[in-house]
């Protein structure tokens, strides 16, 4: 498991996605976007587009938002970024948490 926050890694983290047998990457979705941390790992990925061997990919998004609506923009994304890099995809878990008040 690795960190993104550790901005200083990302090359180490684009070498463990490169040597991986499969990769999950999960992140909070904040107003239809992902953090620019993630974002900035995703274009640190582009030197292994198309590269042959590259692992799968799964998905896990949460979001606070009580409808998926807000999920469905940056599910697209993931899917053309799995098919950019030719990594086969494992799919995506969007967790929607949504909160009730009395």
């Amino acid at each position: 498991m690795h960190h993104l926050i550790r901005v200083k890694s990302t090359d180490e983290f684009v070498q463990a996605f490169a040597e991986a047998e499969c990769a999950w990457l999960g992140f909070p979705l904040y107003t239809d976007a992902m953090p620019g941390i993630v974002k900035h790992f995703i274009d640190a990925l582009e030197p292994l587009a198309g590269r042959k061997n590259n692992p799968p990919l799964g998905f896990l998004v949460q979001s606070g938002f009580p409808e998926g609506l807000h999920s469905r923009y940056v599910e697209r994304y993931l899917e053309k970024l799995a098919a950019r890099l030719g990594s086969p995809t494992w799919g995506r878990l969007s967790k929607v948490t949504a909160r009730v008040c009395a």
